[in-house]
């Protein structure tokens, strides 16, 4: 795997206000978390960041480059990151430092490649049953995704965890027959989609019609009986 890199610096300002100053230059506040509760704050290039998060997957682990040796040539993945939702920015980022001698285990993409001879001549449709499959291996080993060739599946056929084609060094480590793709009829696909549950739209207008109905209903239920009693009493 050719990790994404990220140039970063240690921090030395702490705090909220600092930090807002911070931000307000360009750069953004994160901290790499590390052998149980131990912590060293850092600063990215908040644009970096950015761009690098958009074009990977969250989960791939990103190698720093750094004047630290403690960092430098490290391997990390995000571990959360905190956003300003209103204003859509990213205020804060925690990372996690990887053992480059242990193995970890991630959710790598599954990208299908080629057309299904079940969608090209049978009128089916590609059913994507998952978009990822855990791995596990060593940081400097995982991929940044898995090819699954579906160009010989037919419709009513499918591919499971076990076929797909790990490179050197990557294991698998979830079910292997857990689906990936399948090539369903598109008649099935559309029966499906008709059965799919749906919520029930209730009228208020209506209901409270009913409910106004029920109630004249039951006092005229009630006169009645009081009438059929004094008419008994008389």
């Amino acid at each position: 795997m050719e990790a994404s890199a990220l140039e970063i610096s240690v921090r030395s300002e702490l705090g909220s206000a600092a930090s807002r100053r911070l931000r307000r230059e360009g750069s953004l506040p994160a901290v790499v978390y590390f052998g149980g509760k131990n912590s060293i704050p850092i600063l990215l290039n908040n644009r970096e960041f950015v761009r690098l998060a958009e074009r990977t997957h969250a989960s791939l682990p990103i190698l720093l480059r750094s004047e630290d040796a403690r960092l430098n040539g490290k391997y990390v993945v995000v571990k959360e990151i905190q956003k300003d939702y209103i204003k859509g920015l990213v205020k804060h980022v925690d990372l996690h430092l990887l053992d480059e001698a242990s193995e970890i285990e991630m959710d790598v993409l599954i990208k299908p490649e080629g057309l299904a001879f079940g969608v090209k001549n049978e009128g089916g449709i590609l059913a994507v049953a998952s978009r990822t499959i855990r791995v596990c291996c060593l940081p400097k080993d995982l991929p940044e995704f898995l090819e699954v060739d579906v160009s010989e599946l037919r419709v009513g056929h499918s591919l499971h965890a076990r076929d797909v084609v790990l490179p050197a060094g990557v294991k698998l480590s979830c079910d292997p027959d857990a689906a990936v793709v399948a090539v369903v009829s598109s008649k099935k696909a559309h029966m499906e989609e008709a059965a799919a549950p749906t919520e029930a739209v209730v009228d208020e207008g209506a209901e409270g019609a009913a409910a106004a109905e029920g109630e004249a209903a039951g006092a005229a239920s009630e006169a009645k009986d009081g009438k059929s009693d004094k008419e008994k009493d008389a």
